[in-house]
């Protein structure tokens, strides 16, 4: 799901979320969308996605609404808007600096480089881990602290790819924290794979916490429905929601103490009745 919080121009964040709109919804066009903004023809939308048009405040309220952007989603494409179309450049410069200082309170999209922080299940655990426990090279304290417990070995190695990717530092006291609170991720090139792998290492200690972990501290919840393709992206986009509020939960946190594995997971467990719908397979 693209976050909007990752873009800095405004042009850019339009074109890949109707790109993926476009994707996810055979029916969805550029004629389409733009009759869903007002627009009798899709010429002045393909004009705004080149940069060659100004967006207009109502063109800008449509906007917010076919997206369904939240209030903080909303402020800050409204935001990206008038950076991108501010002529003065001091202006222009202000308003930038406003989109990075909102950026850098938003989960910062891990790049190419990073990508290996997806390799284990557990380096992106030991770097939020890094949030409430002073470590320096105490490892063997923080192994126990695992469940299920890691290595000794496992922690330091873990620890030196962290800043090798450069996704934890030492603060002035010398102990290791997370560079950033919150990060993100978006689906492209070698991460996909990548992420698959960890997905299945997710799952399996899913398994393993289904008989080992105490009910109070789990929760193990499954849904079966029907749905058409148009009802599970709804369905969708309301788990993209509720992540969206446990980060602001964690965001908040000032007194955290241990770390917790949420996973979200939908697939498909029969093909589509008819065939004018996109099939799962």
């Amino acid at each position: 799901m693209i976050s909007i919080f990752d873009f800095s121009d405004p042009m850019e964040y339009l074109n890949a979320v109707i790109e993926e709109k476009r994707r996810q919804s055979n029916g969805c066009t550029l004629r389409s969308i733009s009759n869903k903004l007002g627009y009798k023809s899709s010429a002045s939308l393909s004009l705004i996605l080149r940069g060659k048009m100004r967006i207009s405040e109502r063109t800008k309220k449509n906007l917010i609404t076919y997206l369904k952007l939240n209030k903080a989603e909303a402020e800050y494409f409204l935001l990206l808007v008038c950076s991108g179309q501010a002529e003065n450049p001091l202006e222009k410069q202000a308003l930038l600096a406003s989109v990075h200082e909102k950026q850098s309170a938003s989960p910062r999209a891990v790049h190419s480089g990073q990508y290996s922080l997806y390799s284990k299940w557990y380096l992106n655990a030991l770097r939020n881990v890094l949030t409430y426990i002073d470590v320096k090279k105490n490892y063997r304290q923080i192994a126990g602290h695992f469940s299920p417990p890691l290595t000794t070995e496992q922690v330091k190695q873990g620890l030196q790819q962290l800043l090798r990717l450069d996704l934890i530092h030492r603060d002035k006291k010398g102990f290791l924290r997370p560079k950033d609170r919150l990060i993100s991720t978006t689906k492209k090139g070698n991460l996909e794979k990548m992420l698959r792998r960890y997905h299945t290492q997710s799952l399996e200690l899913g398994k393993k916490a289904v008989k080992k972990v105490p009910d109070p501290y789990k929760q193990m919840s499954t849904l079966t429905v029907s749905l058409s393709a148009g009802g599970l992206h709804k369905a969708l986009d309301t788990v993209g929601r509720c992540r969206k509020k446990i980060l602001k939960i964690v965001e908040e946190e000032k007194n955290a103490n241990a770390t917790f594995h949420f996973i979200f997971n939908t697939f498909p467990v029969t093909k589509f009745a008819h065939p004018n719908q996109d099939s799962p397979t």
